[in-house]
């Protein structure tokens, strides 16, 4: 309903709402116009940081204006993403959408591992979606009309270069380790995981009953790595030096049981 909606900025539009007024409008305004409408668009309330998780608590709390919302939308920057966790809890029944999440030149170390892991615990965190901002910027970070100065886009569209050239980023190898193997209509399913500097995990399935399975691997020597699904189905992944960054692997079922394949980037 409204971008950030407890932040002023200075220069680009917007304004704060309170989520009582949220609450107000959704329930007597913007929800019966859709539904006079005949709009199948969903409504997503909150969309601003997980440390102000009380705002689309409170939104849904009331039964009118929860009634026209399709879930809430969250952003990174502030609070952890454990938050959509208490959402999901208090209301099973709306979904969860990380809609915006922007790297940039304030990252340090191996920026990678930091992106795969936003993929990864928005996802175990009941997100249906991880949107990285912006879509495409230049190499001077533009255009720029208000906010970030710094942030980084998916691809940089490089002018600097004769002639311009489209480079990836380490935004765009992150959302590729899922993207790729995880369909439109995939859910998650249970994997366990061990957390920030051990095992972290989170595994689809697809539509066609393939099963999809990214992790998040920290080793300083060769290790082997064991993977089950169910009772009877077991396979093996060794690891050497050379597989210290993010892997995807996907398990896709044939004829004959399943196939593995992988998909392997490095920093």
């Amino acid at each position: 309903m409204q971008n950030e909606p407890k932040y002023i900025p200075n220069d680009y539009p917007g304004m704060i709402m309170t989520a009582r007024e949220q609450t107000e409008v959704l329930a007597n305004y913007l929800g019966p116009a859709f539904r006079e409408a005949k709009l199948k668009t969903k409504i997503l309330v909150f969309d601003h940081n997980w440390d102000l998780i009380q705002y689309p608590l409170e939104v849904l709390s009331d039964a009118k204006a929860a009634s026209f919302a399709a879930g809430t939308a969250t952003h990174c920057y502030g609070g952890n993403v454990t938050a959509q966790n208490e959402l999901h809890e208090r209301f099973p029944d709306k979904d969860i959408w990380m809609t915006e999440c922007s790297g940039g030149d304030w990252q340090t170390g191996k920026i990678l591992p930091q992106q795969v892991r936003l993929v990864i615990g928005a996802t175990r965190n009941w997100a249906k979606s991880v949107v990285l901002w912006n879509l495409a910027l230049d190499q001077e970070h533009k255009p720029f009309l208000g906010g970030c100065t710094t942030c980084r886009g998916i691809i940089t569209v490089n002018h600097a270069a004769q002639p311009s050239k489209i480079e990836p980023t380490v935004d765009y190898t992150a959302l590729a380790h899922a993207s790729k193997f995880v369909v439109p209509g995939a859910q998650r399913i249970e994997s366990n995981t061990f957390g920030e500097g051990s095992l972290e995990d989170v595994a689809f399935r697809n539509p066609t009953k393939a099963i999809t399975y990214s992790d998040l691997i920290p080793i300083s020597d060769s290790a082997p790595m064991p993977i089950t699904f169910g009772a009877k189905r077991r396979w093996r992944m060794d690891l050497d030096r050379s597989d210290r960054h993010p892997s995807t692997e996907a398990l896709r079922r044939g004829a004959r049981g399943f196939v593995r394949k992988r998909d392997r980037c490095c920093c």
